[in-house]
């Protein structure tokens, strides 16, 4: 076991800030109806806004991702962007591996009528979320990203699951 319970999220927030550097400031901001409308920073903001939610609320032990800020600059300035995702992966850096196992409380969506539903969850559990969230998104930019013919590293988007799974049927690995 990792002695950083955030690894996984720390290493798919560098892949992303990978990926950034390499867009001029029009591909980060490009949108295209192939991921309903949305460009790559606003796929950046979303990501970045649910590490902040959790991270804001690991003190109380209640973590909403229903509040979340939307800051428009996630979504249009790169460099910004990578600020902030630095700062989050050094954040993410800091969660002991003591308090990985911690119970909290979850909201991330609202039950049928509107109101809240809070849910029981551990920290590591919503780490691991997350990370699945990344990949999800991370997926959604590969598709943009080829579509406006821009270069993505290979297994970009992709699950540590489904990679593992690939590399084994390649005859390279037997």
């Amino acid at each position: 076991m990792s002695a950083v319970p955030a690894a996984d999220n720390i290493q798919l927030l560098n892949q992303l800030m990978d990926v950034i550097r390499q867009l001029t400031p029009e591909d980060y901001r490009a949108t295209t109806d192939v991921v309903l409308g949305r460009g790559v920073g606003g796929h950046v903001r979303h990501i970045y806004d649910h590490y902040r939610l959790l991270l804001a609320g690991l003190p109380a032990g209640r973590v909403d991702y229903e509040q979340r800020a939307r800051d428009a600059r996630l979504e249009q300035d790169p460099d910004f962007a990578l600020d902030q995702l630095r700062d989050l992966a050094a954040a993410l850096q800091s969660v002991p591996v003591a308090h990985a196992d911690a119970r909290i409380v979850v909201q991330s969506a609202r039950g049928a009528d509107g109101g809240p539903r809070w849910c029981g969850s551990t920290i590591r559990r919503e780490l691991d979320f997350l990370a699945m969230h990344d990949v999800h998104h991370h997926a959604l930019i590969a598709l943009m990203l080829r579509h406006l013919k821009v270069a993505i590293p290979d297994g970009f988007g992709v699950a540590p699951a489904t990679r593992r799974h690939l590399e084994a049927r390649s005859p390279c690995a037997q």
